[in-house]
């Protein structure tokens, strides 16, 4: 699966280029996954503890103090976004599973 988007400046103001995982170095890619998704290699695109984690942080803080995330949910929100709500959370959870299963219908990659 690719994201496609073109050279510049994006809605937030950071600049991107596209390029394929052969154009990246292998040790950035570990430490990406290492920062941002530990379990990366052995989950099925959701990490149930990080996001019983999050839910207790909201439930006992009043508020989003992490999302649980994992990298293949945040690439679902990336293609398919969704609002910061439980009822998108569940929407991510369930892209993310599909993709990570070999794709979704109707999936835009």
């Amino acid at each position: 699966m690719a994201v496609r988007c073109a050279p510049g400046r994006g809605g937030d103001g950071a600049w991107r280029y596209p390029v394929t995982l052969d154009e990246v170095s292998p040790r950035y890619v570990e430490a990406l996954i290492g920062y941002e998704d530990k379990g990366f290699h052995w989950h099925p695109g959701v990490n149930p503890a990080s996001l019983a984690r999050a839910a207790w942080q909201w439930a006992t803080h009043g508020r989003i103090v992490s999302g649980g995330s994992t990298l293949t949910m945040q690439v679902a929100r990336i293609l398919e976004p969704v609002p910061r709500t439980p009822l998108g959370k569940l929407r991510q959870i369930a892209r993310a599973r599909c993709s990570s299963n070999g794709g979704c219908p109707n999936a835009t990659s």
